[in-house]
């Protein structure tokens, strides 16, 4: 199996902090064949995926930014599921769970370190790939069938070393996507007239990346 990307674009990006990205679901993916026969939908592993994939564009855009970047440190990240591959801004679909990555930056500030910091931590090298190592408290939502807009976002919370500890949520969404550059002009259920209604959750969930 070659690579499926699971970031369309992304739409927000605050440095060292979160990163917002959109995905659709087209309904044409491969995956989608067997899964399941007459009910097409997402597989869950895939959902993760999709916030690892914009987690590590998070880690590569900080990266492009800034060289070396401070930030808090955590206890722990012991090894309990790995995956493949990072994420990408614009890459072409295929079908599987790993992919090259080709961040771009935005600003330059450096994050205040916390106040039991030991050794200093930095981001690694532009062009870095990383592997999911740790996944907690994964709770999955609505189903995502063909058409659903994913609003895929991460925020940092604690480094240690080479280990990066992010919250992850997919947010659902049916109708038309937004324009580039634009925002989901709808947030509740029940709006019509051709405009993105919400549909709840997809995914919430905690984990760690660590470079490859």
């Amino acid at each position: 199996m070659s690579v499926f990307s699971f970031v369309d674009r992304i739409v927000e990006f605050k440095k060292n902090e979160s990163l917002t990205a959109h995905f659709t679901l087209r309904g044409d993916e491969e995956f989608l064949e067997d899964h399941f026969n007459g009910f097409p939908v997402m597989p869950g592993v895939l959902l993760l995926e999709a916030v690892k994939q914009a987690a590590a564009a998070f880690l590569e855009m900080t990266g492009r930014s800034t060289a070396s970047t401070d930030v808090p440190r955590s206890k722990d990240c012991g090894l309990e599921m790995t995956g493949r591959s990072t994420a990408s801004t614009d890459v072409p679909r295929s079908k599987d769970c790993g992919l090259e990555m080709t961040g771009r930056s935005t600003a330059s500030t450096d994050v205040p370190r916390s106040k039991d910091c030991g050794p200093e931590s930095s981001l690694n090298a532009p062009g870095t790939r990383y592997r999911l190592v740790k996944a907690e408290e994964v709770r999955f939502g609505q189903f995502v069938k063909p058409g659903s807009l994913l609003e895929v976002s991460v925020r940092l919370t604690k480094a240690e070393k080479e280990s990066y500890f992010f919250d992850g949520r997919i947010s659902l969404f049916m109708g038309p996507p937004p324009a580039e550059g634009g925002s989901l002009p709808v947030r509740q259920a029940g709006a019509s007239g051709g405009k993105v209604v919400s549909r709840g959750k997809a995914l919430t969930a905690s984990f760690c990346l660590e470079p490859v």
